[in-house]
């Protein structure tokens, strides 16, 4: 009877050890659970593609960003305006300056630049940007590192008038390099792969000068052609990335700025080229945009800023057929006017067109 006993205390006591076990288990599991709860939810806070996702995230708290592609016709002019408050200009080709004003005024006040970018010295980037420094308040200078040949650029200190001589004798860009000397003599820069930037705040924007083929500004000696002296930029925000490639272009010897952009993130990091909108490389072009370009970025989104039957064909069969190829939706400032992308904190992106009535040429 005591043996007896003895066992079925044995067995009670297995019982409870189990029990015991089962009941650390059960905290252990709990524990780890909340802390890897506190863990996804602080990487949500801190991630913008999780805002959505945050149940404390109040989209009120923060702006959105927009990016407008301004219809000039045949030219590029891009005008971001940032959570915070600022704003970048990246170029603006020849126009009338009432289109200027009409897309650089809001509630009848002149925006401040704060940041302006001349991605390089083709008029129909650079056209309006003397104007724009003689009236508008710009704070900080972009500058392509090519050497203005105009004869009045000789006045200039030559630490400033300096870059590579690719022949480029135009007034227009004399006027451009001297605009920024008498308005930003000592706010600029040659952008290279270093001239990045950061918003501040819990949902930052980033600024990124993707040019790893430019290190130092003696790097830019392999380039002959002012497109390839293109400033490409990377905006992203919220999760959200916008790829603006300039007129920078590619070619059968693989030496283009577009050629060495691919080049180096297929082989070095190919999700940092990846974006979501996508501005197209020299207005549709045949020499940008090629397929293993395409493949590379994967935009969802594309815009083509170019003007109603302009005398160059842009943007080209070729290019569109590469643009459908990876079923990217196009966008095109020839046909729609004035395209502007909103980007709000919790990542949804949002496209809005500006068609006049009188654009008859021009989608409904």
């Amino acid at each position: 009877m005591a043996n007896k006993q003895k066992k079925k205390r044995n067995k009670k006591s297995h019982i409870g050890n189990f029990i015991y076990l089962a009941v650390i288990v059960i905290i252990g599991v709990t524990v780890l659970s909340v802390g890897l709860y506190e863990t996804l939810k602080k990487n949500a806070v801190n991630s913008p593609t999780s805002a959505s996702e945050n149940k404390n995230f109040n989209p009120d708290d923060y702006g959105s960003l927009f990016v407008k592609f301004i219809d000039i016709g045949q030219g590029d002019a891009i005008l971001i305006n940032f959570p915070d408050g600022k704003n970048m200009l990246i170029d603006f080709g020849k126009v009338d300056t009432a289109v200027v004003d009409e897309n650089l005024t809001v509630n009848g006040e002149k925006l401040t630049i704060d940041y302006l970018v001349a991605t390089h010295p083709d008029e129909d980037h650079i056209g309006e940007l003397p104007y724009i420094y003689q009236n508008y308040d710009v704070k900080y200078s972009y500058r392509p590192y090519v050497l203005s040949e105009y004869s009045a650029s000789s006045s200039l200190p030559n630490d400033f008038n300096e870059g590579i001589d690719i022949n480029k004798k135009t007034k227009i860009y004399h006027q451009y390099i001297d605009s920024v000397y008498t308005y930003n003599q000592n706010s600029w820069e040659f952008f290279t792969d270093d001239s990045d930037f950061k918003g501040e705040g819990d949902f930052t924007y980033s600024v990124d000068f993707m040019m790893p083929y430019i290190k130092e500004l003696s790097d830019y000696s392999a380039f002959k052609i002012a497109n390839n002296f293109s400033a490409i930029i990377m905006v992203e925000y919220a999760g959200r990335k916008v790829l603006l490639m300039g007129d920078a272009e590619n070619n059968s010897s693989g030496t283009g700025a577009e050629d060495k952009f691919r080049i180096y993130y297929e082989t070095n990091d190919r999700q940092s080229a990846e974006c979501n909108v996508l501005k197209v490389g020299h207005h549709g072009s045949n020499t940008s945009s090629s397929k293993q370009f395409l493949e590379l970025v994967k935009p969802e989104y594309s815009v083509i800023s170019c003007g109603v039957s302009n005398s160059y064909n842009h943007p080209t069969e070729k290019t569109l057929n590469n643009l459908m190829y990876i079923r990217t939706d196009i966008f095109r400032t020839d046909l729609q006017g004035n395209i502007t992308l909103e980007i709000a904190p919790d990542g949804e992106m949002t496209f809005n067109v500006e068609t006049h009535a009188n654009d008859k040429y021009k989608l409904k």
